[in-house]
């Protein structure tokens, strides 16, 4: 191996460099581009290797690489040095890490390499990040390997993946020794594929919009329940969640409801969530129903089909879907 200096900038013949073992991505992107501003302006940043036996090994800079081989360069220019695998593996992820350049599943793949030379603890420790963190990306390559396709091309949340892959998780009850004492918990344990086709389910259910919701199907999935029943549940509890926060964020009182309804303390509730539907339909012109979950659009559907308040689960509903159609003429 003809080796000038290690630590100095060389140029290193392309067919003696060799792809990281270490390497964790799933695509590198448009290196033809990166080609053409190398080919206009230079390589601003050499790569870094290391020798191994007689040859190098990328430890960073694999997309420069790629592109000067893609040019039909002969060489690149590179630092060589003498590293471990375990300093080569750190200096390979730390800075796409910090540049939060890795998807959530490469980003899960680095931290699962570390654990041949780490703990979660020190890796953590290493990439100065929280160890929660880390365990919460392990968790993802318990996941099908066509579900963790879909999370780095984005097509599923990060935080939608992070309740999905809870699915994967088999426990036990494990003696827990607190301040307390001896006591039992549950612990994750083992992997499960047991869940794997539900986990398809929810992924493709576009009905579940956010990770509360996947949270929810899935607590309920691991209690027995079918995965349509648990989806339809989730559903309702999004429904809930929206219309409780919706009502939350009004800036003032809806005074119309009182020209219209004698409210007393025995109507007060029904009144109460009469508003609120008002509400909804002021915000976004559409109504979540809590009873399944389907968002109903106004006005393109009649007043009765829009709030269907025996749906509702409100009393009285003759009165007040005559009411509430008096109402919405006077909103539009």
């Amino acid at each position: 191996m003809s080796v000038k200096k290690y630590g100095q900038v060389q140029n290193i013949p392309i067919d003696k460099i060799d792809v990281s073992p270490f390497q964790v991505r799933m695509e590198y992107g448009d290196i033809t581009e990166l080609a053409a501003n190398i080919k206009k302006i230079g390589l601003l940043s050499p790569i870094l290797v290391r020798p191994i036996a007689e040859r190098y090994e990328i430890v960073h800079g694999h997309r420069r690489f790629m592109a000067h081989n893609y040019m039909n360069k002969k060489y690149i220019p590179g630092v060589v040095k003498e590293l471990t695998d375990k300093l080569a593996l750190i200096i390979h992820g730390s800075e796409n890490i910090q540049r939060q350049e890795f998807s959530p599943i490469e980003t899960a793949r680095y931290y699962d390499r570390c654990r041949k030379f780490f703990s979660v603890k020190e890796i953590a420790k290493e990439l100065k990040k929280s160890e929660s963190h880390i365990r919460y990306h392990l968790y993802l390559i318990d996941l099908p390997e066509d579900i963790q396709t879909k999370i780095h091309k984005g097509e599923i949340s990060y935080s939608k993946a992070r309740q999905l892959a809870k699915l994967t998780m088999g426990t036990t009850m494990t003696p827990i020794v607190g301040n307390k004492g001896l006591k039992m918990g549950s612990l994750p344990t083992y992997r499960t594929i047991q869940y794997y086709p539900q986990i398809r389910k929810l992924a493709r259910d576009e009905s579940l919009r956010d990770a509360q919701s996947i949270a929810k199907a899935a607590e309920l999935i691991r209690e027995g329940i079918k995965v349509e029943e648990a989806i339809r549940e989730a559903k309702k509890d999004y429904a809930t969640r929206r219309s409780i926060e919706r009502w939350k964020s009004r800036t003032t009182p809806n005074t119309l409801i009182g020209k219209l309804i004698d409210v007393t303390e025995r109507d007060k509730k029904i009144s109460d969530r009469y508003s609120q539907i008002i509400h909804e339909i002021q915000l976004e012109k559409t109504l979540l129903c809590p009873k399944c979950g389907e968002s109903i659009t106004y006005p393109t559907q009649k007043i009765d089909e829009l709030i269907n308040l025996t749906h509702m689960e409100i009393l009285d509903a003759q009165h007040l879907t005559k009411e509430l159609t008096l109402l919405l003429k006077e909103l539009r």
